[in-house]
């Protein structure tokens, strides 16, 4: 098989606190938050790895 995905595009990860993953993401994996609702939010890292 030659035609392999190089990326992801999108990670979608069930968490129970959203404020503690939100604080991971951000302090330990340097991503940014792009959105942020009660129950959703969207991040993208430094290097374009989560988003």
């Amino acid at each position: 098989m030659t035609n392999l995905s190089s990326h992801i595009a999108t990670l979608e990860i069930p968490v129970t606190y959203l404020a503690k993953s939100i604080a991971f993401y951000t302090d330990i994996l340097a991503a940014e938050v792009q959105f942020k609702n009660e129950k959703t939010a969207g991040k993208r890292s430094a290097n374009n790895i989560l988003s």
